[in-house]
């Protein structure tokens, strides 16, 4: 019997049995840190893991650029003073930088922008009165932005979790 947990036994002896079966692709996906238990729980397993892909994290622009999609995948507009959608994903960009850490930016990813998003959401809603109209209703502003970043739980950096 193993020592591994069962649930790194069964990724290591599954694919061991259809090995003789053609060229199987296997994918996992994870946290740098978690990645890097998982593949030295086994001694052959870093061996038979022909290629590695590390993808970088998300800069402020991509992660302003994710938000706009989100956001106006949901049916919101954005009443920022940026002209266009160039103009709000730089205000958005600037804002991310300047109301979230890096620790953030790093351990959130892109759940940061659709944390901003349901997080400016709920301060659009507690702007509403009965006289708001609908375009009142589906129109983020500048303010409901920054509150929905400061929303965003501060985090610190564990020991090597930031890989």
């Amino acid at each position: 019997m193993t020592t591994l947990p069962f649930r790194v036994f069964c990724v290591i002896a599954r694919p061991q049995a259809v090995m003789n079966d053609g060229d199987p692709i296997m994918i996992f996906a994870g946290y740098v840190k978690e990645m890097e238990e998982f593949t030295n729980s086994n001694a052959g397993f870093a061996r038979r893991v022909q290629r590695v892909f590390h993808f970088p994290d998300y800069t402020e622009r991509q992660l302003a650029q994710i938000a706009m999609i989100m956001i106006k995948a949901k049916g919101f507009k954005l009443d920022l003073g940026g002209q266009g959608d160039a103009g709000n994903t730089t205000i958005i960009e600037q804002l991310i930088r300047e109301h979230t850490t890096v620790i953030q930016r790093k351990k959130m990813n892109a759940a940061l922008a659709a944390t901003l998003r349901k997080n400016a959401k709920h301060s659009l809603d507690r702007r509403l009165t009965l006289e708001s109209n609908l375009d009142d209703m589906i129109t983020f502003s500048r303010a409901d932005l920054i509150a929905g970043l400061k929303q965003i739980p501060q985090m610190t950096a564990d020991e090597g979790d930031l890989g």
